[in-house]
């Protein structure tokens, strides 16, 4: 048997995080539905997603019977300058008090889609759509300005949930990617679509491919 010897680009950097809220939440039988409103923001320093897995192994006989694991969730720290203009103050569930925001003592979050490209060296990306997330009240951070001017950043701490209905195959699922360094997947679908539409299941994915011009 002779070994294939494959080569694949390295991640060289995250992208601009393309949000939007949800106009609809899913029930186990219907899909969820979004506002329409995305919002592209260019203000991205570090994301880290890690899955939260509640592990169940089963031992019967001294022996391995049965693997319960399961992911329930990810944790995903969002270091950024910012999100949308009164974006983050809707999601965590402040309200409007005039021109500004206040906090209530039992903040209602609101949840969106977020998606992120993850560029790889040869220009190619890893899209990543997280269908449900919810946003923690945000900390007030700040230091005080010196002769060098550092940027505030501010650290988002967002939860992407599985969603409740499920896809065709009668799963939930927590996030999707979809690697567009693959020839097949760069020829069907279209980029910009991924990221503004999202997708969580067959037929939502379906409707971000290429559009055939005649």
């Amino acid at each position: 048997m002779v070994a294939t010897y494959t080569k694949q680009a390295l991640l060289t950097g995250a992208g601009a995080i393309f949000l939007d809220f949800m106009e609809t939440e899913d029930t186990p039988n219907t899909a969820p539905t979004y506002a329409g409103a995305v919002m592209e923001t260019p203000s991205l320093e570090t994301v880290n997603a890690q899955l939260e897995l509640s592990e169940n192994r089963v031992f019967l006989s001294n022996i391995l019977h049965s693997d319960l694991s399961a992911v329930q969730s990810a944790t995903i720290p969002v270091t950024a300058g910012y999100f949308p203009r009164g974006f983050a103050e809707e999601a965590q569930g402040m309200v409007k008090v005039g021109g500004g925001w206040a906090m209530p003592t039992n903040p209602k979050k609101k949840p969106f889609r977020m998606a992120i490209p993850f560029t790889d060296e040869n220009g190619d990306e890893l899209i990543v759509n997280f269908p449900k997330c919810t946003l923690a009240p945000v900390n007030i951070e700040g230091s005080t300005s010196g002769q060098d001017v550092t940027p505030q950043m501010k650290t988002f701490n967002v939860t992407g949930l599985p969603l409740v209905y499920k896809a065709d195959d009668g799963n939930n699922f927590v996030f999707y990617q979809l690697d567009m360094a693959d020839e097949e997947n760069k020829t069907t679908y279209d980029r910009d679509k991924l990221l503004e539409n999202g997708w969580f299941d067959e037929t939502s994915l379906t409707a971000n491919e290429k559009t055939e011009t005649p």
